[in-house]
């Protein structure tokens, strides 16, 4: 897994860079596990890791059955853009 989660990551930075689903807020490093850290978001845009057209049903979801998403934060999934909670859902 160590090669192909390394090589995500930085394919992961520079979706974040470009794309147009992550605000330019968005794009700063986000803080995980103790570090700032390129292939997260800040985690206050932390919901900008769903895909735009489901991001609203899917935290609404999450909500009404009480699902945690993991190592999310206030209700918002992981800001880490290699999460695969986060990656399923948006599949």
């Amino acid at each position: 897994m160590g090669n192909f989660l390394e090589h995500e990551k930085n394919y992961q930075i520079a979706f974040k860079l470009h794309s147009p689903t992550i605000s330019k807020q968005a794009r700063s490093d986000g803080f995980f596990r103790g570090k700032f850290r390129p292939f997260c978001l800040p985690q206050e845009y932390a919901g900008e890791n769903l895909y735009p057209p489901i991001r609203e049903d899917a935290l609404k979801f999450f909500s009404e059955k009480k699902i945690g998403w993991h190592q999310g934060n206030s209700g918002k999934p992981s800001n880490h853009l290699c999460d695969s909670q986060v990656c399923a859902v948006n599949f």
